[in-house]
């Protein structure tokens, strides 16, 4: 009983819409041999110019999505076939929709061999979706979709193809019996080439990568070909300036005909805030399909201790347009407390200024914007469209709680950048909105691309001598910098220490690892009134690397803690 009731919410009648035959759309189609058979019923094969349409439905859209996030079709090929794109039927404006080319595995979605998006939502009218690389299939494969909703797919109203399957995270699969799916796979016959190896996916690279760390991700070929073949693969990995930080070669790679498989690439970016390109080619001689030969993936830098809620990709921008103290909010679960709030950052199109950034309490689930922890004035971005990047003091901002807010105001005069938002599916629901005339409201169409920087107290090496009203007795300047900053006294330690004999300046990693002493020599230019020069190196003259780094100068009465950003 309760698997009958879970299915009747899964998909709702669309009998509010006019869905039914349309003879001026689907009058291009001719009818043609039929090369795709189901388990148990006859499939239709339509012929579209030189393609051929495989589809399982009958065309009249009866049911919609409601319950699950991805839903797919299985298709099993008779002769070899090279499946080109996709047609779905789809209606309601939304998100981006996700696409998957599945590889089958007994009967069910398999590993994912291509993925694209796309924008949902055209009905009455097919949205056709062209892959970026053809697909080589000879036996059976999947076409799934991930719907926000909106959009919803569709599926028609008597089960004859039993080849539709839906789920929830993507790995565990369902079969739906009210309906097939209006998915429909685009595929040609007889375009086999003697060699032709192609480079069909990046599995594992994550959109967002941490500074410093290492990633090993796979790149996926398959030999589309008809006859045995070695290459040669490549991976080039650059910033968004061109440098290359990554250029490798495999040793000579051979794979049978229709046969796929993956090498590992090992990568650790040193650049935090970076838009990095990975370009995976493969090198045959006498490739007779140069065009799939290249995949190409876009992942994007962040630093250790970066809490952040959007998938680093804008999809929407968003602005106001009225004088009613408006303002964006975003809350933060914090993973330890209590923690420093080093820094925020949010991404804008423009070089326009907002009035304020502010980092505040909790108080009963809303931001109290009246008791801020720190206050940033008139922030604005040196280019468009980028990240403004607020550097906090964190005298100010020991938070001794699980939750805190960092909340943006737009400037009376309505003329404040717009920011970037994530709309694709699932929304994480920490975004807010402002506004004197409405109090604050959740935005759940969204995910506002306002993120902080946490660093928990208990990570630091000597944390009881941590005083947060001596932070910044040791001021540095640029911070954060790239190759070196400037450390000068704030304040006279004559004081803390009246011989000067027992004064020490010591630097730690986030971890509490002690990287840097300073040496007599470093120490006296550091009393001097120009100060010292720290060009960012640890004991062994090594470049340290990016990340958020605590100078402890202590002396023969006190403790003082500065922290400093290194960018590479």
């Amino acid at each position: 009983m309760n698997r009958v009731l879970f299915l009747l919410v899964v998909l709702i009648p669309a009998a509010c819409f006019a869905y039914g035959p349309r003879t001026d759309r689907f009058g291009v189609f001719s009818k043609g041999e039929e090369f795709l058979k189901p388990l148990s019923e006859s499939a239709s094969l339509w012929h579209l110019q030189d393609e051929d349409t495989i589809s399982y439905d009958d065309g009249y859209g009866y049911w919609y999505s409601v319950a699950g996030s991805e839903w797919g079709v299985r298709f099993t090929a008779e002769l070899p076939c090279t499946v080109r794109g996709v047609l779905v039927m789809s209606f309601g404006f939304g998100a981006d929709c996700s696409l998957f080319v599945r590889d089958d595995s007994t009967g069910l979605p398999g590993p994912i061999v291509l993925d694209t998006f796309y924008q949902g939502g055209s009905y009455p009218l097919w949205d056709r979706i062209d892959l970026p690389n053809p697909y080589y299939e000879m036996n059976s494969f999947w076409i799934t979709g991930r719907y926000p909703k909106p959009p919803y797919i569709l599926a028609d109203s008597i089960n004859q193809g039993h080849r539709s399957y839906y789920s929830f995270d993507g790995q565990g699969w369902l079969p739906y019996s009210a309906g097939d799916l209006m998915i429909r796979a685009i595929v040609a016959y007889g375009e086999t080439l003697v060699h032709d190896i192609s480079i069909t996916n990046l599995s594992d690279l994550p959109t967002g990568v941490r500074v410093d760390t290492q990633y090993v991700f796979k790149v996926v070929y398959r030999n589309l070909g008809s006859s045995l073949d070695s290459f040669v693969g490549q991976v080039i990995v650059q910033d968004s300036k061109g440098f290359i930080e990554l250029d490798t070669l495999t040793d000579t790679i051979s794979v049978m005909p229709r046969q796929s498989g993956v090498y590992n690439v090992t990568w650790t970016p040193d650049k935090y805030g970076e838009t990095y390109s990975v370009t995976a080619t493969s090198h045959l001689s006498g490739d007779m399909n140069p065009e799939n030969d290249t995949f190409l993936a876009t992942t994007y830098s962040y630093m250790d201790g970066e809490i952040y809620y959007d998938d680093f990709s804008c999809e929407l921008w968003l602005n106001v347009d009225r004088d009613d103290n408006d303002k964006f909010g975003v809350k933060f679960a914090l993973p330890g407390a209590p923690s420093y709030i080093s820094g925020a950052r949010l991404f804008v199109d423009d070089t326009l200024r907002f009035d304020n950034l502010a980092l505040c309490p909790d108080s009963g689930g809303l931001p109290d914007t009246l008791n801020p922890y720190v206050t940033a004035l008139n922030i604005v971005a040196g280019e468009r469209p980028s990240w403004i990047w607020v550097d906090f003091d964190t005298s100010l901002t020991l938070v001794d709680a699980d939750t805190v807010w960092l909340v943006v105001r737009w400037p009376d005069s309505k003329s404040g950048p717009y920011i970037g938002s994530d709309r694709d599916y699932p929304i994480d629901g920490n975004s807010w909105a402002y506004s004197d005339s409405t109090g604050w409201k959740k935005w759940t169409q969204t995910d506002f691309m306002m993120r902080i920087v946490s660093i928990p107290l208990i990570g630091i090496e000597e944390a009881e001598v941590i005083r947060p009203s001596s932070l910044g007795n040791v001021r540095a300047f640029p911070n954060p910098f790239s190759t070196k900053t400037r450390l000068t006294l704030v304040q006279d330690l004559a004081g803390e220490d009246p011989g000067g004999e027992n004064i020490s300046v010591v630097i730690y990693d986030l971890s509490g690892r002690s990287v840097k002493r300073f040496s007599n020599a470093e120490m006296a230019e550091l009393l001097s009134p120009g100060g010292a020069v720290w060009n960012g190196t640890d004991d062994k003259k090594a470049s340290l690397p990016s990340g958020l780094y605590f100078l402890v100068l202590r002396t023969s009465r006190s403790s003082f803690t500065t922290k400093t950003v290194i960018l590479r």
